[in-house]
């Protein structure tokens, strides 16, 4: 008998969305920089320095992915070196709070996704995007949470997609309507990477990385790349609207707070 994927309530979604941000603390799997001068930098400059996104998430997974995407055509922009530490433990949380407590003088930043705003929601970290600069929002998931994992058992037939809780039909399934298009406006979600940068990071050096990340989102290459690896179609909001969009990622999640408590 063919199992068939069935519509979960909104507030079980976002339990299997915890549960899928959860893990294990993990030793970081490169190595971070001792740590910058205390001074503010005026910009990214200077030979000595390395930028260092931390990514709180382990290697190997799809947030890894998005964050090396970029990482790759950076040096190249910026004239600096740019590495990725991983980070991971307790959703997303531990990475969160090591970025958070960074100097703020641009060598280090938070590349994280949806499970950060998720974090404030349940109550494992006390902060918001309130607590960083905003940087840019990075990309977004072609669907991967409720979709690229099931894939090889729709291939044998064991599975059937029913629906997708994206906002919109996913390129590589454009005969499987969305949650939305039958009536269950609750059911949607798009796990969207961003960036942030440690509170009081001057501005000139968070809209310096934006651009430089727009400019590699608008390579042809950077977005074969990651159609390659994920299935991902490019998506890219710069500093003022990724920060409106955090913000109202997080009340459209506070509604099933109480669930939590």
């Amino acid at each position: 008998m063919k199992k068939l994927f069935t519509p979960i309530p909104a507030a079980l979604m976002l339990s299997a969305l915890l549960a899928g941000c959860g893990g294990k603390t993990e030793t970081p799997t490169s190595t971070t920089p001792e740590g910058p001068p205390k001074q503010q930098a005026e910009e990214l400059k200077g030979p000595e320095k390395t930028v260092e996104f931390v990514v709180f998430m382990g290697a190997g997974g799809d947030t890894d992915f998005n964050a090396r995407a970029y990482t790759q055509y950076l040096p190249d922009i910026l004239g600096k070196d740019v590495i990725v530490t991983n980070i991971a433990g307790s959703g997303g949380a531990l990475g969160s709070e090591e970025a958070k407590n960074a100097d703020p003088d641009g060598y280090r930043f938070l590349f994280g996704h949806t499970c950060f705003t998720l974090n404030q929601v349940t109550g494992i970290t006390d902060y918001g995007v309130d607590a960083f600069e905003v940087v840019c929002c990075a990309g977004v998931s072609a669907g991967e949470v409720f979709v690229g994992t099931v894939q090889d058992y729709v291939v044998t037939g064991e599975f059937k997609y029913l629906a997708t809780t994206a906002t919109e039909r996913l390129p590589f399934l454009p005969d499987v309507p969305t949650c939305v298009e039958q009536g269950m406006d609750a059911l949607v979600y798009d796990l969207t990477y961003y960036v942030l940068a440690p509170k009081e990071t001057p501005g000139e050096i968070c809209d310096k990385l934006c651009s430089a990340m727009k400019q590699i989102s608008e390579m042809p290459e950077y977005a074969q790349y990651i159609k390659d690896g994920y299935n991902q179609t490019v998506h890219f909001l710069e500093r003022e609207e990724a920060e409106s969009f955090i913000q109202a990622e997080y009340e459209k999640m506070s509604v099933y707070s109480d669930y939590f408590q």
